[in-house]
């Protein structure tokens, strides 16, 4: 797995890590603080608590196929 990350870091190079590390803090912050966004994000958001679970997990699932896929494809 080290070879992997290692290869994948000489393909990005610096700058493309240093990107993707940026925009993943970003999210976090973003995650973290939705009232940045304004109030309707956080209203947002906020209903989520209120969701069925059942259908928010198979969202992620679907989600996550639909990824799966596309790198397959």
């Amino acid at each position: 797995m080290l070879v992997a990350v290692h290869e994948i870091a000489g393909r990005m190079g610096r700058r493309g890590i240093a990107a993707a590390a940026g925009t993943l803090l970003v999210l976090i912050v973003v995650a973290a603080t939705p009232q940045l966004l304004g109030a309707r994000v956080a209203e947002a958001i906020e209903s989520l608590g209120h969701a069925n679970a059942s259908w928010l997990w198979l969202a992620g699932v679907g989600f996550v196929l639909s990824v799966v896929a596309a790198a397959g494809s």
